[in-house]
């Protein structure tokens, strides 16, 4: 997915793009139809292409995400998010150790579970010695209001289970 991992980095970060690269794949692979499965934000990368592209959906799966707009929920959150922002703006990840970043992490945000997503989010080399962030992470929070909401890009009518995991 663009701006995750090893994926292209853009500037343009929505699910309309999205849907499009998922698209794109599938033409280059010569692939007609298929049954697509998201989790979180994946899933609104799926409803999304099965909305925009219906043509090339054989069915969807969603796992703990439905297509709505998140935004007044995380309206309590957005100092915390924020302030997140800020710090990690600051701050500088490059030729620091594993072990070091994932503690100055935990302190800094108060979390182990933010700590341990960020240092995933990190590229390392054999030494542990941290390279950079392997997603494009700039451009996914400046986006992230946009994330966070959902709009409808046309109709889907076939096949599609939605599964919760719910509470884990």
């Amino acid at each position: 997915m663009r701006n995750h991992g090893s994926s292209d980095h853009h500037k343009e970060h929505n699910y309309s793009v999205m849907a499009d690269d998922i698209v794109r794949l599938l033409d280059k692979l010569k692939i007609d139809k298929v049954t697509l499965l998201g989790h979180s934000m994946g899933s609104k990368v799926v409803y999304s292409t099965a909305c925009k592209y219906p043509e090339h959906v054989e069915g969807a799966i969603s796992i703990d995400s439905v297509p709505k707009d998140y935004n007044k929920q995380a309206a309590n959150h957005s100092d915390f998010v924020n302030t997140f922002v800020s710090r990690l703006r600051k701050y500088s990840i490059a030729g620091r150790g594993k072990v070091q970043l994932r503690k100055e992490m935990e302190r800094m945000f108060n979390s182990k579970a933010v700590a341990k997503m960020m240092v995933n989010n990190m590229q390392f080399d054999s030494t542990k010695q941290c390279l950079g962030w392997k997603s494009n992470i700039y451009t996914i929070l400046d986006n992230r209001v946009l994330m966070r909401g959902y709009e409808k890009l046309g109709e889907y009518k076939g096949h599609f289970l939605s599964l919760n995991a719910g509470g884990c």
